[in-house]
């Protein structure tokens, strides 16, 4: 890397920026373009791991994003039925990794991202929009649709999962598709809420109907983001889109119907109070690709599509019942050991379950990295193939995990860990 001193990066959103911090540090000099006329206005809240926040306090504006973001260190796991809390999802303890977790809107972040990397001397030019990309044995070049064009060392795609970059050199013929999922958003002011509110910092509202995102995304703990994921045919827009009018209140409706419930009130009025909905669609790439090509590097999404999120339904029958079948074993098991590491134990074998098999039976089903086949009414074509099965293997499970003596908590985890997968896949973005 010595021998380059220039870097063009294509795409001013997260990545871009950061990767701008980065070069500075080791004396390369960057140049930013992004394809839109200003930073983005749409966004919802992401998760910044501890990892992230070693990130920012190496290129020294963790201070500030702390100011603008809420510590999550777990997310409460709520039944929406009986409004009990079931457990927790780890995702950043200061006290093991040095740094917590952190929730911050995605436009305050870039916002913060772009105002350092100008303030450390690096030009960031908004309206390019990335047409060709030039090669030769001594440098690279971006030609952009005004005519324009830069010269560098190296060229860095960092312009997400529609990537110019990928499109028009490092792999044309790779292109995204959309999975038909979106995930339905919107902020609501914590001054709208009159009932009380159920969790610290985070919530996953479990439900038969999937799961329902309730968390902090300021210091002030003023604001709150609401977020499930849906169904949406048609793609509106590649970046997200603002939902008007019926289609607003058509999802409005359809969010309190699945997540209504008597023994949390307070969801009736954060998905009811919403200031705006937006849809975020799901895209996904073929698995594989290249991540470079010559001079040219693709960085995030842009080489490497999140995960498919997958609603609850696209479950296959074959994957609960071996959910069943892990439910009863850690039960035997629990009941094998002494009781002073049974609960240790347990929290591993659930870790290894939910990590481990749940996962890979999603990839063996096609669930990651593809996209299902889809009917012509848009929606999944074997969806609810085996549902009666399920629920009857499930009262089973639920009946055999019970005789041998595992706890109403354990059992819950197992299951949650399946119903909350639909949020693995993005970081919770």
């Amino acid at each position: 890397m010595s021998q380059h001193k220039t870097a063009i990066i294509i795409g001013g959103g997260v990545a871009g920026p950061a990767a701008a911090l980065s070069l500075i540090r080791v004396g390369v000099k960057c140049t930013v373009y992004e394809l839109r006329d200003g930073p983005a206005t749409i966004g919802g809240a992401i998760n910044l791991t501890p990892n992230a926040l070693r990130f920012l306090d190496y290129v020294g504006i963790l201070e500030d994003a702390l100011k603008l973001g809420c510590p999550t260190e777990v997310i409460e796991i709520f039944s929406v039925a009986s409004g009990k809390r079931l457990g927790d999802l780890p995702f950043g303890s200061k006290a093991r990794h040095g740094y917590s977790s952190l929730r911050i809107g995605r436009t305050n972040l870039q916002k913060l991202m772009l105002d350092a990397v100008r303030d450390a001397g690096v030009d960031v030019h908004f309206s390019k929009k990335l047409v060709r990309v030039e090669e030769d044995e001594d440098s690279i070049t971006a030609i952009f649709e005004d005519g324009t064009s830069a010269t560098g060392d190296i060229l860095l795609g960092c312009d997400g999962i529609h990537s110019a970059v990928r499109k028009s050199y490092v792999e044309p013929t790779r292109q995204p598709s959309y999975t038909g999922i979106s995930s339905a958003y919107g902020m609501t002011p914590t001054s709208a809420i009159t009932q009380p509110i159920h969790f610290s910092a985070a919530a996953m509202n479990s439900s038969c109907n999937g799961s329902l995102l309730t968390v902090y995304c300021n210091a002030e703990k003023t604001t709150i983001y609401v977020a499930a994921v849906m169904e949406v045919p048609e793609c509106q827009g590649e970046d997200g889109w603002r939902i008007k009018g019926k289609v607003a209140e058509e999802t409005r409706g359809s969010l309190l119907q699945r997540f209504e419930s008597e023994k949390l009130p307070c969801i009736r009025e954060m998905t009811g109070a919403t200031e705006d909905l937006f849809f975020y669609p799901v895209f996904t790439l073929s698995k594989g690709g290249l991540w470079h090509r010559g001079r040219a590097l693709l960085i995030g999404d842009a080489s490497h599509a999140v995960s498919f999120i997958v609603p609850q339904k696209y479950i296959q029958c074959s994957l609960f019942t071996r959910c069943l079948l892990v439910v009863t074993a850690l039960a035997w098991l629990s009941k094998m050991q002494s009781s002073s590491h049974a609960s240790s134990s347990m929290s591993n074998l659930i870790t290894f379950t939910k990590y481990s098999l749940v996962l890979r039976n999603f990839e063996h089903h096609g669930l990651i990295g593809t996209t299902p086949k889809r009917n012509n009414a848009g929606r999944g074509s074997e969806p609810l193939a085996g549902c009666g099965r399920c629920y009857e293997s499930m009262c089973t499970g639920l009946r055999s995990a019970s005789l041998l003596g595992m706890s109403t908590r354990a059992m819950g985890m197992i299951f949650l860990s399946w119903s909350c997968s639909s949020f693995w896949g993005r970081g919770w973005r």
